[in-house]
């Protein structure tokens, strides 16, 4: 009964191998997709599959692993729970591309997970955003496959023609795990440092070509996002350690 009121699009309870694909799942009062558990525990629900739905106008998160909230990524990608608790990408730039005519976007980010593992990526466009910053997926665009290095970081830079202000991400393991969606506004801070993009001209936000993966400061979010006419969102997610 408390499902019902609740009125998730779809709910999965304790599913293995299921496959929701290609469905318009709209103007829910919570949540679009939920992924949960039984009393078997969180580990016996994986392979759920996700992808190429029309997901928008839901009260609460698009997709939800677990039903509590926003997921968080982990390096490589090693914590354990429903569907793997499967990292989502990170978007940490969405910018119109002075190449090419109005409404061709570059969006940059980059996956985490376990090292030389390939995922598809799904991106999906958004007439809006999400209240949680966080998807959902309006309109399909594409999808990549992308391998993950010996760090266990795969990073990405696609093209888009799409008219829409905001586009999230889904990445789904070789296993047929979905993840939850990706952000939708761009821009992450996740290093403390002062200091610029270090190559503007490669589409990808990162001040640090050496370290694995991409590490945005604050100084470079702004520089990025004074390019965009748009109005951004600037997150912050700097581990504590380099906070200090």
């Amino acid at each position: 009964p408390e499902d019902l009121l609740l009125r998730h699009g779809i709910l999965m309870r304790g599913s293995q191998s299921a496959r929701v694909i290609g469905n318009t799942i709209r103007k829910g009062t919570d949540r679009g997709v939920v992924v949960e558990s039984t009393f078997y525990g969180p580990d016996t629900v994986f392979g759920n599959t996700i992808r190429l739905n029309s997901i928008h106008d839901n009260a609460g998160l698009g997709i939800d692993l677990g039903l509590n909230g926003v997921d968080a990524n982990d390096p490589r990608d090693t914590d354990v729970g429903i569907n793997g608790r499967q990292n989502a990408p990170a978007i940490t730039r969405i910018l119109p591309d002075p190449n090419f005519p109005e409404s061709f976007k570059t969006v940059a980010g980059e996956l985490l997970g376990p090292p030389e593992k390939t995922f598809t990526i799904d991106f999906y466009a958004n007439t809006a955003a999400d209240d949680s910053g966080f998807g959902e997926g309006e309109t399909y665009l594409r999808s990549i496959d992308v391998t993950t290095d010996e760090q266990g970081v795969a990073t990405f830079s696609e093209l888009f023609f799409a008219s829409e202000t905001f586009i999230a991400a889904t990445a789904t393991d070789e296993n047929g795990n979905t993840s939850e969606f990706s952000n939708s506004a761009a821009l992450i801070v996740n290093d403390a440092r002062d200091l610029p993009d270090a190559d503007p001209n490669d589409n990808l936000l990162d001040i640090d070509l050496v370290m694995p993966g991409l590490q945005v400061s604050l100084r470079a979010a702004i520089v990025a996002a004074d390019v965009n006419p748009n109005r951004d969102l600037i997150y912050f997610d700097i581990p504590t350690e380099s906070a200090e």
